[in-house]
C-alpha cells in the first residue's frame, strides 16, 4: 500500500485539497517546507502570490458569511409565512411590502448581533470559540425577532412560541455545519504560516506558548534573538511567511518593520504604550503636512452621562434579575465556614481614588493574615464554595452595588489594591494611566487578559480600551464576557512563590534566556507534529523525523567515539529527598568496566555524570545537595518555576553532555550491574534504546518478589497491548531522545516518547532480568489506578489513534494491569499477614 494511502487522510480528500491549493497558489520558484503535508512558501514565492491569496481570502469570507447569513434568514421568512402571516395569529394580514421589510429587519438584525459576537470570524477565531458566538448569535437574534412579532401581534407572554423555537433548533443546525465546513476549506486553502519570532530580554516563553496553541494558523518555525544582529535577522526572515516582533528596542523595530514593509512580508508587532496612545489620534493636515492630534482629555460630557445613565440602569436591572442568584450564593457562603459574606476591599479607581470593593468572600476569614498577595494556582485559602464561584466569576456580582453608588462602571479597566498597584507602577510608571477612567466590573483586560497576565499587559490592554473608547466597544466587551464566564483558562492564578503577577524571569542572563526559548520553541515544534499526525497530515512522519539514518546501527555510532564513552543520568525530584540518596547512590555504585569481549567500539564504558533536576521541592533537598557537593560526577539544577515531570526531564536532555541517557527516578534504585547488562545488549543488538524488567518495591523499600519482566525485543504491537517500559529503567542514545522529547504532561509522557522512537525505528531491545527496584506510590501514577488509566486514554488520543483503536488499545491495557497488580496485591497482602503474625508471635514470647 502506498505511503499515500497509509496517511490518515483519504487520498481523494488529499487530492482535492492540493486541487484548491494550486487553485490559488502559484508554482514555487523556491524550497519548500516538506514532511508536514502543508506547502509553505518560502524565499521563492512572489509578491503577487500574497496579494492574491490575500484579496481571495477576503472574498471567500465575504461569500461565506453572506451564505449563513442568507440562510437564517430564509428560515425566518419560510417561519414567517408558514405559521405568523395568517389570519388568527396577526392582527393585519402583511402583503409584499410589508414582507419584505420584516424579512430585511431579521436580516440586518443577523449581522448587527454577529458583528457584536464576533460570529463571523471562522478563519480568525479557534472552531469551539465561532461555535458557541454563532450560538449566542442566533439565541440572541431569534429573542428579538420574537420580540418584535409579539408587539406587532399584541400577543400574551410567551404565545406562539413553538415556530420560534423551531427556527431557533434548525438556525443552530445550520450556523453549526457551516462553521465546521468552512473551517475546513479555510485551512484547506490557507494552511498555517511558518513564523519566525524576533524577542529581547524579555521572556516571550508565555508568547510562544500562545501563538502555538493557535496551529490552525502558524506553524513556530524558529525564534531569533535581536543580540543576533540585524543582518542575521534580515537573512532568516525572508526564509518564513510571517515576522512575529516581541518586545524589542524601538530601532531596531523600526528598521525590521520596513524591510518587511519592502518585502510584503505579514508582520506582527508587540505595542508599545506611545502605539497605542496613537491609536485614536485625530489625522489632521496642516499646511502640507500630515499630524497626528492627541487631545488626552478622556470621555466627553455627552459619553460620560451616557455610560453613567447606562450603568445605573444595566446595575438595577441585574441586581433585580439575579437577586435568586445572588440569595443562594450568601446562603452558601455563610452556612460553610459561618464567616461574614460579603469581602470589602480597597481597591482604586478614576484619579487613583480608593473605595471598598464588594464581593463574596471566597477565600478562609485570615487569608491575609501575612500580608496582601494574589490567589495562586490551588491556593489553599480558597474555600470550596469559592472555587465555584471564583470559576464563573459570580463572586463580582455584588460590585453591581459599586456601580449603582458610581464608585465603578460595567465596563472600565480592571480595578487594582493600592499596594499591589503601588508595586507594579515602580517597575512600570506608565502603570497609573490606567487610571483615567472608572474601574470596571468587566473591561478589555478582563476579557482579553488573564487573572495572572503580567501588569505590562494589563496596561496596554486598558489603555487599548480608554484610547478607543465607545458605545459600541461596551457592547461588544459585555457580550464578550459571556463568552469568557465559561473559560476557565481566565481565573488561572499566579505561581506559589508569587505575590504579584510580576515575573522574575527577566532578569536571568541572556545565555540561559535563549537556551530556554530554544528549549521551548523544539518541544513546540514537536507537539505541532504530533497534532498534525493527529490529523491525518503526516502520512510519513514517523519515517522521516530520523535522529540516525536508516541502516546505521546505535553501535556504530558508539564506536565513533572515544574510548570512555559518558553517560548522563537523568533524575528528576520534587519533594522526594528521603528517598533521593538512594536514588543517586545506585547510579554511582554501577558496574561500568566491561571484560574485553564486551567492550563497545573502541573503549570500554567508564564514566558517568548524575544530573539531578529539582523541580521546585519544598523539602529539605539542600542536605542531600551538601552530601554530594565533592563529588564532581554529581550536579544538580534547580528549575526557577515548576515545570512537570516531562519539561524537567527535556531539560536534562539538553544538559546532559554524554551520549547516552539513562532515566531514573527519585524514589527507584539500580541493581549495580543494570548498565553493564543493558550496553551488552545493545551492543549485541544495535537498538537505539533498551529497557529492563523491575521488581516491586513497598513504599518503605522492602522488596515483594514480584517482578515483571520485558521481552527481549520489543514492538509497536508489544507497546500498543501494554507498556513494559518503566522510565527509569531506560538508556537511550541522546541525540534520539533530544529528537523525540516528553510531551502532553496529562498522560503518560514517557510512553509517548517509547512509542514515537519505536514507531521510527521499529524495534528496541529489553533485558528480562529486574535491574529495577521500582517504588509502589500511594499517591503516584502506580498506586492511583484510575488516574493512571485516564492518562493512558490520554497518550492514545495524544498519538493520533482513532476512537476504535483507542477502546481496543484501552482494553488490552486494563487486562494487562489487572492480572499484574493482582499478584502483586495478593503477594503484597500475604506479606503482611505473615509480618503481622511474626510481631505477635515476638510480643507473646516476650511477654513468657
Amino acid at each position: 500500500m502506498s505511503g499515500r494511502l497509509r496517511a490518515g487522510t483519504p487520498y481523494l480528500v488529499r487530492r482535492i485539497r492540493e486541487g484548491f491549493r494550486y487553485k490559488l497558489q502559484d508554482k514555487p520558484e523556491g524550497n519548500c517546507f516538506q514532511g508536514s503535508g502543508r506547502r509553505m512558501d518560502t524565499p521563492g514565492r512572489t509578491d503577487g502570490l500574497i496579494m492574491r491569496r490575500e484579496r481571495y481570502k477576503r472574498l471567500i469570507m465575504f461569500l461565506a458569511s453572506l451564505l449563513v447569513i442568507g440562510l437564517q434568514t430564509a428560515n425566518f421568512a419560510w417561519i414567517w409565512y408558514k405559521y405568523y402571516n395568517v389570519r388568527g395569529v396577526m392582527r393585519f394580514f402583511y402583503w409584499r411590502r410589508g414582507n419584505w421589510a420584516l424579512i430585511a429587519l431579521y436580516f440586518l438584525t443577523v449581522i448587527l448581533v454577529s458583528k457584536l459576537f464576533g460570529a463571523l470570524k471562522v478563519g480568525y477565531m479557534r472552531v469551539l470559540d465561532v461555535i458557541i458566538a454563532q450560538i449566542f448569535s442566533v439565541l440572541l437574534t431569534n429573542v428579538l425577532a420574537y420580540l418584535q412579532l409579539a408587539l406587532i401581534g399584541r400577543w400574551r407572554f410567551l404565545s406562539h412560541t413553538g415556530p420560534m423555537v423551531k427556527l431557533t433548533f434548525v438556525n443552530l443546525l445550520v450556523v453549526i455545519l457551516w462553521v465546521v465546513f468552512m473551517r475546513w476549506i479555510y485551512n484547506t486553502i490557507y494552511p498555517p504560516k511558518s513564523v519566525i519570532l524576533v524577542y529581547d530580554v524579555h521572556n516571550p516563553e508565555k508568547l510562544l506558548k500562545n501563538i502555538a496553541s493557535r496551529r490552525d494558523k502558524y506553524v513556530i518555525a524558529e525564534a531569533v534573538m535581536i543580540d543576533k544582529g540585524l543582518d542575521f535577522i534580515k537573512e532568516r526572515i525572508p526564509q518564513y511567511e510571517t515576522c512575529i516582533l516581541g518586545d524589542i528596542p524601538s530601532h531596531e523595530r523600526n528598521v525590521l518593520v520596513k524591510y518587511c514593509f519592502e518585502r510584503n512580508i505579514r508582520c506582527y508587532c508587540s505595542p508599545k504604550i506611545s502605539d497605542i496612545m496613537l491609536m485614536s489620534a485625530e489625522k489632521i493636515h496642516m499646511f502640507d503636512t500630515p499630524l497626528l492630534l492627541m487631545r488626552n482629555r478622556g470621555l466627553t460630557v455627552e459619553e460620560a452621562f451616557v455610560k453613567r445613565v447606562l450603568d445605573i440602569a444595566v446595575s438595577i436591572l441585574l441586581t433585580i434579575v439575579l437577586s435568586p442568584v445572588l440569595l443562594l450564593i450568601a446562603v452558601l457562603v455563610k452556612c460553610y465556614d459561618g464567616g461574614p459574606v460579603f469581602y470589602r476591599q480597597n481597591r482604586l479607581t478614576k484619579d487613583g481614588k480608593v473605595f471598598q470593593i464588594i464581593k463574596f468572600r471566597s477565600m478562609s476569614v485570615d487569608s491575609e493574615k501575612n500580608g496582601a498577595r494574589l490567589a495562586a494556582k490551588g491556593d489553599r485559602r480558597v474555600t470550596p464554595v469559592g472555587r465555584v464561584i471564583r470559576k464563573i466569576h459570580f463572586d463580582e456580582l455584588p460590585q453591581l452595588f459599586n456601580i449603582i453608588k458610581g464608585d465603578m462602571s460595567i465596563v472600565g479597566p480592571r480595578p487594582e489594591r493600592p499596594e499591589i498597584a503601588a508595586q507594579y507602577e515602580k517597575e512600570i510608571p506608565e502603570f497609573s494611566y490606567r487610571l483615567k477612567m472608572k474601574a470596571g466590573l468587566t473591561g478589555y483586560a478582563q476579557v482579553y487578559g488573564k487573572y495572572n497576565t503580567k501588569p505590562y499587559d494589563k496596561l496596554k490592554l486598558d489603555l487599548t480600551y480608554i484610547e478607543n473608547y465607545s458605545l459600541w466597544l461596551d457592547f461588544q466587551l459585555v457580550a464578550a464576557t459571556v463568552k469568557v464566564i465559561f473559560q476557565k483558562e481566565n481565573t488561572e492564578g499566579v505561581d506559589q512563590s508569587q505575590r504579584t503577577a510580576l515575573s522574575d524571569q527577566d532578569g536571568q542572563s541572556r545565555r540561559q534566556l535563549e537556551m530556554e526559548v530554544q528549549h521551548t520553541v523544539d518541544e513546540l515544534k514537536w507537539q505541532q507534529e504530533i497534532d498534525q499526525m493527529r490529523q491525518g497530515d503526516l502520512g510519513e512522519s514517523w519515517e522521516t523525523a530520523a535522529a540516525l539514518p536508516k541502516g546505521v546501527r546505535a553501535v556504530d555510532v558508539m564506536a565513533g567515539h572515544e574510548p570512555g564513552l559518558l553517560v548522563s543520568v537523568i533524575i528528576p525530584c520534587y519533594n522526594a529527598a528521603d528517598t533521593l540518596p538512594s536514588a543517586i547512590d545506585s547510579a554511582l555504585m554501577q558496574d561500568l568496566h566491561f571484560e574485553s569481549s564486551q567492550q563497545i567500539g573502541r573503549g570500554s564504558l567508564q564514566r558517568l555524570e548524575v544530573l539531578v533536576l529539582d523541580d521546585g521541592s519544598t523539602d529539605d533537598i539542600k542536605c542531600v545537595q551538601e552530601r554530594y557537593k565533592k563529588d564532581a560526577r554529581v550536579h544538580f539544577y534547580r528549575n526557577e518555576k515548576r515545570l512537570g515531570v516531562a519539561k524537567t526531564r527535556n531539560r536534562g536532555a539538553l544538559l546532559a553532555r554524554g551520549q547516552y541517557i539513562a532515566y531514573l527516578d527519585a524514589d527507584d534504585i539500580w541493581a549495580r550491574d543494570k548498565l553493564k547488562k543493558q550496553f551488552a545488549r545493545i551492543y549485541q543488538t544495535g537498538c537505539v534504546l533498551c529497557c529492563t524488567g523491575r521488581e516491586l518495591m513497598t513504599p518503605d523499600g522492602s522488596l515483594t518478589g514480584h517482578v515483571i519482566g520485558v521481552k527481549e525485543l520489543l514492538t509497536e504491537k508489544d507497546l500498543l497491548r501494554q507498556n513494559p517500559i518503566n522510565c527509569s529503567s531506560v538508556v537511550a542514545l541522546t541525540s534520539v531522545v533530544r529528537q523525540f522529547p516528553m510531551i502532553c504532561e496529562g498522560a503518560h509522557e514517557d510512553y509517548i516518547t517509547w512509542m514515537s522512537i519505536i514507531r521510527r525505528y521499529k524495534t528496541v531491545c529489553g533485558v528480562s532480568e529486574p535491574l529495577l527496584y521500582y517504588r509502589i506510590s500511594e499517591n503516584g501514577k502506580s498506586g492511583r489506578k484510575l488516574k493512571s488509566a485516564r492518562m493512558t486514554w490520554r497518550s492514545y488520543r495524544c498519538m493520533g489513534m482513532s476512537i476504535p483503536k483507542s477502546c481496543l488499545c484501552f482494553i488490552s491495557y486494563a487486562v494487562h494491569g489487572a492480572m499484574k497488580y493482582r499478584t502483586f496485591y495478593s503477594e503484597r497482602s500475604k506479606h503482611a499477614e505473615i509480618s503481622d503474625n511474626r510481631t505477635k508471635t515476638d510480643r507473646d514470647t516476650g511477654k513468657e
